[in-house]
């Protein structure tokens, strides 16, 4: 499971975001040399701050979308197929993620097609599209 600090670290890393806090560093040294270190501490202090919240929102965001991608991926079924593989014509049960280019699928009423397939012969046929 991806944790929320390391995608805050990968935020931070992008030059786009290192652009930001180092801009956001350098205008607060450079308004507190023009107004004052008082008089200019509040507005260093909000930019600062408004660079922090975004990094924090972008990592947020990224952190919730890793997280459901990975609920998703746990959720790809582990379906069998049966198919005739080599010259023998034996029948066998296998993974759909053990098909090989030449296995032949023996497909039943309802099954779902697991890949790129030829249909080499059928009988009243139909298919819809996935949902």
């Amino acid at each position: 499971m991806p944790k929320v600090f390391d995608s805050i670290k990968q935020t931070i890393m992008e030059p786009l975001w290192l652009v930001m806090i180092v801009s956001a560093i350098l205008s607060s040294i450079c308004s507190m040399f023009v107004k004052g270190f008082f008089d200019s501490l509040g507005d260093a202090i909000a930019i600062i701050t408004a660079a922090i919240l975004l990094i924090l929102i972008t990592a947020g965001a990224d952190w919730a979308k890793d997280r459901r991608f990975v609920q998703l991926q746990s959720i790809i079924k582990e379906d069998k197929v049966t198919v005739i593989r080599g010259k023998s014509g034996a029948t066998s049960t296998i993974s759909v993620w053990d098909l090989v280019v030449g296995d032949v699928i023996l497909l039943n009423t309802g099954a779902q097609v697991p890949a790129d397939c030829l249909v080499l012969t059928a009988a009243d046929l139909q298919v819809s599209p996935p949902k």
